[in-house]
């Protein structure tokens, strides 16, 4: 089963996609190694909390599960397959790493057409209430030259310098060998729960099962992999939208330049930016239809 029809098509309604950079005076970032990072921005933000409250089930189940009540598999995603807890401050809720990979998730699946691996609720643990580590998705596009594996990150903050430093804080250690064969060895125990029935990624598990130590040139070699980085980054529109583009790119060469990105194969890198008119109330809006139950508008 794909992705229900009508949470692409409100996505497609209120997701705008306004331009790749480089665009007039704005150049793509230092850091990007193909050749656009691309903008876009909400026209309606309560409409995209409501993207979200309805696509928690997408981020929380593979494609397969998403048949019977909805609503119930809502109820069950909410309890089981990420963390909310009721004691959390309000300040703690508005940092949860949901709201911005249920929007990752979607991205990747509808702007860029790849196909997740496994649902990351998979990697949620109930019996340890916190956010799970890792890359933000695990998706990928097949191609006749091969698989790129779309290991990616979001950023969901008010202000687009705390994103920025959070993302540059962990970058070296995201873009490195170990920390992307260890997220491929994080599937290996959850292989009977994929998303795909694929015949090279059975043969990765396979081989990663026998050389777990393997490296990555190794990989690259023998599956004909690639992976791909797609940093999102979704902030307060400060003054203007343009202008805020300018500040996010401006910031990462200023602030950000100098450090050293390599897993010692090729790896294509580029920025997602969405700034938007009110993060907190958008997360906000989200937990009020959590917390009260609110049936699901997209079936």
């Amino acid at each position: 089963m794909s992705m229900r029809q009508s949470v692409i098509d409100l996505f497609k309604k209120i997701v705008v996609f306004n331009y790749s950079l480089p665009h007039g005076s704005i150049e793509k970032s230092i850091y990007t190694t193909i050749n656009n990072d691309y903008c876009y921005s909400s026209n309606d933000d309560s409409k995209l909390a409501e993207i979200i409250h309805n696509a928690l089930i997408d981020y929380a189940f593979n494609d397969n599960e998403i048949t019977g009540d909805l609503n119930d598999l809502q109820t069950e995603a909410i309890e089981t397959r990420m963390r909310i807890e009721d004691d959390d401050s309000d300040s703690t809720q508005q940092k949860y790493g949901f709201f911005g990979e249920v929007l990752l998730n979607l991205f990747l699946r509808i702007c860029f057409q790849t196909t997740p691996i496994i649902a990351k609720g998979y990697f949620y643990d109930i019996l340890k209430p916190e956010e799970p580590k890792g890359y933000d998705s695990f998706h990928l596009i097949k191609t006749d030259k091969g698989i790129s594996l779309w290991f990616g990150e979001v950023k969901f903050h008010q202000s687009y310098s705390t994103a920025l430093k959070s993302v540059f804080d962990n970058i070296e250690k995201a873009i490195s060998n170990d920390y992307f064969r260890n997220n491929l060895l994080a599937i290996l125990p959850k292989k009977n729960d994929l998303n795909i029935q694929d015949t090279t990624i059975d043969e990765v598990i396979q081989y990663l099962k026998k050389q777990p130590k393997t490296t990555i040139e190794s990989l690259i070699s023998n599956f004909s992999l690639k992976l791909v980085y797609p940093v999102f980054i979704i902030c307060n529109s400060i003054t203007d939208y343009d202008h805020t583009i300018s500040l996010i790119i401006d910031e990462i060469k200023s602030n950000y330049s100098g450090k050293s990105l390599s897993i010692g194969v090729d790896y294509d890198l580029f920025f997602i930016l969405m700034p938007i008119s009110d993060v907190k109330q958008t997360k906000t809006q989200v937990l009020q239809w959590i917390k009260s139950k609110q049936p699901l508008t997209l079936l």
